[in-house]
């Protein structure tokens, strides 16, 4: 027997079928799996405000020390310096300057009448110089200002000062270069001191120091 399509059968058919796509159109709808489903506006509203800032918190105890590291890489050299000026003439000189002085000191001892010894300047000078012999306890000339620690001599002059001595006879001692128990042979190289024994087979001696200055 065939079927007849009437207006019950169709109504019906079509209640159905919009049952069934209308259920999944909804469930479609409410489904959200992603805000780019989300209208903006509607996204925008959906934001809260932002909150306060929340209090900070206590500080953190200080970490250990790091390791050492490791040396840098060596400099650049720096750059040349500029040449110094010329210093004083050396002490290879013929002659000691005017107005310099030479410096040291003596030691003489010996047995016998007369006892003598030498000593020669580091440097010669232009001329013979002016000796004298500052006996231990006698006033010093006016051409030597200075003292057995500290030698000095005027320019042209030579200072002898002793320290300390005996043994000698001093009685006669004196600044001429002709005189025993004095300078003798006082030249522009070097000088010479004698003594004379005071009592035959007594050990003569005399220490000191000597400054001599160019004139």
């Amino acid at each position: 027997m065939r079927r007849r399509l009437s207006y019950a059968n169709v109504t019906a058919t079509l209640a159905l079928v919009f049952a069934m796509s209308g259920g999944a159109m909804a469930a479609n709808h409410y489904l959200i799996t992603s805000t780019k489903q989300v209208s903006p506006k509607v996204l925008k509203k959906l934001v809260g405000k932002t909150g306060a800032t929340g209090a900070t918190g206590a500080t953190g105890l200080q970490g250990a020390a790091g390791k050492e590291g490791a040396a840098g890489k060596e400099g650049l050299a720096g750059k040349e310096g500029l040449k110094g000026e010329q210093g004083e003439p050396g002490p290879l000189l013929s002659t000691l300057p005017s107005g310099k002085t030479l410096k040291g000191d003596y030691d003489l001892e010996g047995v016998g009448t007369v006892i003598e010894s030498a000593w020669g300047y580091s440097i010669p000078l232009a001329s013979a110089p002016t000796a004298h012999f500052i006996e231990k306890g006698k006033a010093p000339p006016s051409q030597c200002p200075g003292t057995v620690s500290e030698p000095t001599a005027s320019p042209g002059n030579l200072c002898v000062y002793e320290a300390q001595g005996g043994g000698a006879n001093r009685t006669n001692a004196g600044v001429s270069n002709t005189e025993k128990d004095n300078i003798e042979n006082a030249n522009r190289f070097g000088f010479g001191i004698t003594m004379i024994q005071s009592a035959s087979g007594s050990n003569a001696w005399s220490e000191g120091t000597w400054a001599v200055t160019a004139p």
